[in-house]
């Protein structure tokens, strides 16, 4: 395994790493040459080691394919890596023809909210965001060619692009630095979790990285620098590290995101069903490390104003003022969305009001449902049991939770919003008990998180089809990700080999 993580780790991690390096000042051809040597090392090697073993033990078809899609992710990503490296480069983004990607960056909401968050303004305010040429007019500013984004997340995250912002580095810097620094940490998490889990399993875990890295989802979750991706790999790493006994480890990975987005704290569930205090100690000892640092930096003044302003504004769907437009309804994967899909295919009751109490109640229920989950698995911890198999189930429990809570927001652009759904369907995939027809869905349902419509090519009005079409993925996603959760005792786990229940303590 170890050959096939550095194989993994130069030919996905490596171009992003050249971007970081090159932003901190080293020269990005140097570092480039680097990575393609001990690429090409490293396959080398592999090969090797494939000789030794003997070819004809090999599978031909799945390394063909395998090869194949780790080929394409590896030139997709040194595509995206250059138009990191050199914004002019728009040719060589994800989905290069849509406008909209090419000129959109969420960071640039996070850099400029850490930029004015000292000054007392009130960094929820979109005059704040538009263009001072043009007052009234609500046009937003530009960095560049970026437009600069609105800023929507809890203040105690800004600790973060403050710490970039206070160290005097400009926004392209820390674009290049922050493409680095998520494909770095996605990299890590879905390594570690491969490895964690173990076996077969997880052996087959790690080779499906690549079948999620060229997804684009995760792609443009790169590109445009949403928190979201990192947002699930902290928390995964943060669960592993729980498992493991290390609490304040797991605490420190787990508290940061859970601030920020909020959603990743619905796993606190689990971890108290099992009764892992050290574990939640920890993570609301960091989550106040976090916040009270936060505060420290940037003020009271935006921890008040989300309280007083934004909170109020996120429930009533003001924050998010074009989610009741047309066009803005097929790309929405929140429950908001859902509601207002059903109301432009003309059914009743569908409207803002009751999108508002959808989400609500859609929030109330993730408590029980992540409650039935976290007690479910528990008894399958009390019997006899495979390890190999019930961390792969822990898993996808893990990953089903984050996607379920993430769609209770408002907006859920489709651009990120199928980022845990892609990989949760490599660790259902892994766990090889599917007969030809759960194959041939788990093929359809990857292929369904390749389809991106945000940025185009929505028409208005929108088609009935595309707005179906467009529902009829988002329920399934949904209903997927729920499945998984409630049913983590699906198929019966026989131990091939006596365990006794790993350490619980954490």
């Amino acid at each position: 395994m170890g050959s096939l993580v550095l194989v993994l780790a130069a030919c996905l991690a490596g171009p992003p790493l050249v971007v970081g390096l090159a932003a901190v000042g080293v020269p990005w051809q140097t570092t480039s040459a680097l990575v393609a040597s001990t690429a090409a090392v490293v396959v080398w090697r592999t090969a090797q080691q494939g000789r030794a073993i003997g070819y004809q033990r090999l599978y031909w078809p799945a390394v063909v394919a395998v090869l194949t899609v780790l080929g394409a992710a590896t030139i997709y990503t040194a595509r995206l890596s250059y138009f990191m490296l050199d914004e002019t480069r728009a040719d060589l983004s994800v989905l290069p023809n849509r406008a909209f990607f090419r000129n959109h960056s969420c960071l640039s909401s996070y850099t400029e909210a850490a930029r004015l968050a000292p000054s007392g303004v009130n960094i929820f305010d979109v005059g704040q965001y538009s263009d001072p040429a043009r007052p009234g007019e609500n046009k937003p500013r530009f960095i560049g060619s970026f437009e600069v984004d609105l800023y929507q997340y809890p203040p105690a995250f800004l600790i973060l692009p403050r710490a970039a912002v206070a160290a005097g580095l400009d926004f392209f810097t820390i674009r290049r630095l922050w493409f680095a620094i998520q494909s770095v940490v996605l990299f890590v998490a879905m390594v570690l979790l491969a490895r964690w889990i173990g076996g077969s399993s997880g052996l087959l875990v790690l080779l499906l990285v690549p079948i999620v890295w060229l997804s684009p989802t995760t792609r443009l979750g790169l590109q445009i620098g949403n928190f979201q991706l990192t947002a699930f790999a902290l928390t995964v790493l943060a669960m592993t590290a729980f498992d493991r006994g290390q609490a304040a480890r797991g605490g420190f990975a787990l508290g940061f995101p859970a601030v920020s987005e909020i959603y990743p704290g619905v796993l606190g569930v689990l971890l108290l069903v099992e009764r892992r205090w050290r574990a939640v100690v920890w993570t609301v000892a960091w989550s106040v490390v976090f916040t009270a640092a936060s505060w420290l930096v940037v003020g009271s003044t935006p921890f008040w104003d989300f309280l007083r302003y934004q909170l109020p504004r996120i429930e009533s769907g003001q924050a998010f003022f074009w989610m009741d437009s047309p066009e803005a309804a097929p790309i929405n994967f929140g429950v908001h969305g859902l509601v207002i899909k059903l109301r432009f295919l003309g059914l009743p009751w569908t409207g803002h009001e009751a999108a508002n109490r959808a989400a609500s109640l859609y929030a109330l229920l993730l408590v029980p449902l992540a409650f039935a989950s976290a007690w479910r698995l528990r008894g399958l911890v009390a019997g006899p049991i495979d390890r190999e198999r019930l961390r792969l189930r822990q898993a996808q429990v893990w990953l089903g939770l984050l996607s379920l809570g993430s769609f209770r927001s408002p907006f859920v652009p489709d651009a990120y919003a199928l980022i845990g759904t892609s990989w949760l369907l490599t660790l259902v995939a892994a766990e090889g008990h599917w007969q030809t027809r759960g194959r041939i869905a788990l093929v359809v349902a990857g292929a369904i998180t390749m389809i991106i419509l945000d940025g185009g090519p929505v028409t208005v009005p929108v088609p009935a089809w595309i707005m179906a079409g467009t529902l009829c993925i988002q329920l399934a996603a949904m209903a997927f990700n729920a499945a998984i959760v409630l049913t983590p005792g699906r198929a019966p786990l026989v131990a091939r080999v006596s365990h006794s229940p790993h350490d619980r303590t954490g």
